[in-house]
């Protein structure tokens, strides 16, 4: 099977005919980019490819994915470390507020269970 005159495997991969190996990269001089990196009209007609383009859509999608996901998580840190910086300084304050609460309500409760159970028919 080949596809744009590249021999692929059963799956349509493109198969390497005469893969470089890491010693023949190491021993390349490294120099100027090839010219054809450095033609406008070259690379403008490259980006217009659809595939090109194809691949830069997914890698749009791909990064705009990453970035909400790590702003979630960012924001999500952010607010449970407010929310427990909060209730760290509510706490001694609430803490009063429903010690009052009950020092006020239980008098109250106390003597409407007890009127409870002096009625008769009633039995807990």
């Amino acid at each position: 099977m080949t596809s744009d005159n590249y021999p692929t495997d059963a799956e349509g991969i493109p198969l390497l005919d005469n893969p470089l190996s890491a010693q023949a990269l190491a021993a390349e001089p490294r120099g100027a980019p090839p010219a054809a990196l450095e033609d406008p009209a070259l690379i403008a007609r490259v980006l217009q490819d659809s595939a090109v383009q194809h691949l830069l859509e997914d890698m749009s999608g791909d990064l705009q994915k990453l970035v909400s996901r790590q702003m979630e998580e960012l924001l999500q840190q952010e607010l449970a470390r407010l929310i427990n910086q909060s209730v760290a300084q509510q706490a001694p304050k609430l803490a009063a507020d429903i010690c009052t609460q009950l020092q006020l309500s239980l008098p109250g409760l106390l003597a409407a269970v007890m009127g409870r159970a002096r009625e008769p028919g009633t039995s807990d």
